[in-house]
């Protein structure tokens, strides 16, 4: 081999081995970054307690690509911070206002609260929930009747009428709605309709002297004596012991010239009060009409010992001297009722 030969051949031999260790360098290279990238996927999936030291610093590349995982403390500071914040910012943001539910005012709410007004005298105030009432429930009977009650103790009758009629409308046998519109309509002068009222309230409730009584009332104010009577009757039928019915009865009777009727009707009233000055005196009246003069003046002395200075039993006794003949007795019975008279 001469030298130009061994020459070529170290030339050669340099030049591969020159080659074969840039190969090398090259695969530790690709090696060292496929590890650096494997532990930056499992700081993206695992943190781990301190980042691996590694002995090749970071290029600047590799740090501008591949941000710097925090450690776990700064994300456990970072996690706390941020459930701080949240949990402050919960406590701090205002809650809406819910609207409270209050529950609706039923028809037996306003009614029962009328019922209290009513206890307490407060009238005004018991009519307004009554009246609330009804407007939820137009059917309860009940609130018309007591809205009527507090009208009428306020003497509004006009408005307990209107009250009443409502009731009568719902129920038709309502037999106590009509005994008090029966009342109503006296009271404020409505004869006709007080009459038809308690009309209906007998024809339902047959048993009640005092609706009769009133019926009696009303027809002898409209002039009707006969069904008057007929009403009182019923009434004494019912209660025998009735004194205002008797009365009645026996005035019709004396207005009506049945004089016997009259006498035995205010005979059964002294019968039940002795005391009774009105029965005394229109019993004598009674006797005097019917000629039995020494009975009514007997009558007229007794009342005149306790009630001297009472005008119409001097007139009434100096009536019946005059149809006994004793003018003289009768003018000084007349004399006295005159005195009396214009002293009043």
């Amino acid at each position: 081999m001469n030298f130009l030969q061994l020459l070529s051949t170290i030339f050669f031999f340099c030049i591969c081995l020159i080659v074969y260790s840039g190969c090398n360098d090259k695969q530790e290279t690709i090696e060292i970054s496929k590890i650096q990238i494997e532990h930056l996927e499992q700081k993206e999936t695992t943190p781990i307690a301190k980042e691996t030291e590694v002995s090749q610093e970071p290029s600047p590349e590799d740090q501008t690509e591949e941000p710097q995982e925090p450690s776990l403390e700064d994300q456990t500071a970072e996690r706390e911070q941020s459930e701080t914040e949240g949990s402050v910012q919960t406590n701090t943001t205002p809650q809406t206002n819910q609207p409270e539910i209050i529950k609706p005012a039923t028809a037996q709410d306003y009614y029962e609260e009328g019922i209290g007004y009513l206890k307490a005298g407060k009238l005004e105030e018991s009519i307004e929930s009554f009246q609330k009432t009804t407007a939820l429930d137009s059917t309860m009977v009940e609130a018309y009747r007591n809205t009527a009650l507090a009208y009428r103790k306020l003497g509004r009758m006009s408005d307990a009428i209107i009250s009443l009629k409502k009731i009568v409308e719902i129920n038709p046998e309502d037999s106590e709605a009509y005994l008090q519109l029966g009342t109503c309509y006296a009271k404020n002068g409505m004869t006709d309709e007080a009459i038809k009222a308690f009309e209906i309230y007998v024809s339902l409730n047959p048993d009640h002297a005092k609706a009769y009584y009133n019926l009696g009332c009303l027809y002898g104010e409209r002039g009707s004596a006969d069904k008057a009577m007929e009403a009182y009757k019923h009434a004494l039928e019912i209660d025998t012991n009735y004194i205002d019915a008797y009365y009645n009865l026996g005035v019709l009777y004396n207005n009506n010239s049945k004089y016997e009727d009259a006498i035995e009707i205010f005979m059964k009233i002294l019968s039940l009060d002795q005391e009774n000055f009105e029965a005394s005196y229109n019993l004598s009246f009674a006797y005097n009409k019917n000629g039995l003069y020494n009975e009514s003046v007997e009558i007229c002395a007794k009342l005149l010992e306790k009630y001297a200075d009472n005008a119409r039993v001097h007139l009434l006794l100096g009536d019946t001297y005059r149809k006994l003949g004793k003018h003289e007795e009768a003018q000084k019975e007349l004399e006295i009722y005159k005195t009396l008279l214009f002293k009043k």
